[in-house]
């Protein structure tokens, strides 16, 4: 965390992008599968189909604006790739990008 304070307090990097992810591409289900081995929990996972995603983020953004635009967001990025080289990133500012895994062993730790 520390080396984020010193890459957002930083004006050198002011309108800049700097590529911050985990450094595997894993898929959702993916992640819920590391959750249940995680915390010895099978997950249940259920899929929405996407045209169920795009007509309930227009019925529900007038009630509730937040829920709306991420039903919106997994619509529109449930087949996208999601890479993204880090590589720049970590030599630049000498990070260490933290797995999918040790993101979530922390979480469920709390």
């Amino acid at each position: 965390m520390q080396a984020i304070n010193i890459i957002v307090g930083n004006p050198a990097h002011f309108n800049k992008t700097i590529n911050l992810a985990v450094p595997e591409n894993i898929s959702k289900n993916e992640v819920a599968n590391i959750y249940g081995r995680v915390s010895n929990k099978s997950p249940k996972v259920s899929h929405v189909p996407v045209g169920v995603l795009k007509v309930m983020s227009a019925f529900i953004n007038p009630f509730h604006p937040g829920v709306g635009r991420i039903m919106k967001f997994c619509a529109y990025t449930n087949k996208a790739d999601a890479t993204m080289n880090v590589n720049e990133s970590v030599q630049q500012f000498g990070l260490r990008p933290t797995t999918m895994e040790e993101f979530i062993k922390r979480q469920v730790s709390l």
